[in-house]
């Protein structure tokens, strides 16, 4: 029996993905549930939308809760978010912040009304 062409993988690792974002930054997804912003900007897990140009970074992030009390799995806690602003060009990061102060800084920092916060898997590489 030969098989060719299969993609079949098992193990931690497997899943795993980055991409690289300007000013040296990256998405990291080490999980289902760890996927994060690092390089001179850091964002927590899990971030679940964003969007950038060559100078900002906008991004959703869902907040984490344990799966039951003294358990170390975590797990998305349902309607709990933060938004956060990363400026490439200081290093700066600004969040957690809610929607509404995140308009503001938005607006205050005048971020591209062209960015738009889309799902992270559009950036997994060899999205089909």
């Amino acid at each position: 029996l030969f098989a060719a062409g299969c993609e079949i993988g098992f193990g931690p690792g497997v899943l795993d993905w980055s991409y690289d974002l300007p000013g040296g930054c990256y998405i990291w997804r080490a999980s289902s549930h760890t996927i994060e912003i690092h390089g001179r900007i850091e964002i927590p897990a899990k971030v679940v939308e964003l969007d950038f140009d060559n100078r900002f970074l906008i991004a959703k992030q869902q907040h984490l809760r344990e799966r039951s009390p003294g358990d170390s799995y975590m797990i998305p806690d349902d309607g709990n978010f933060s938004w956060w602003i990363g400026d490439f060009k200081s290093g700066t990061t600004i969040g957690p912040l809610d929607e509404s102060e995140f308009a503001k800084q938005r607006n205050a920092l005048g971020v591209s009304a062209e960015l738009a916060l889309q799902d992270v898997y559009d950036y997994k590489p060899d999205n089909d």
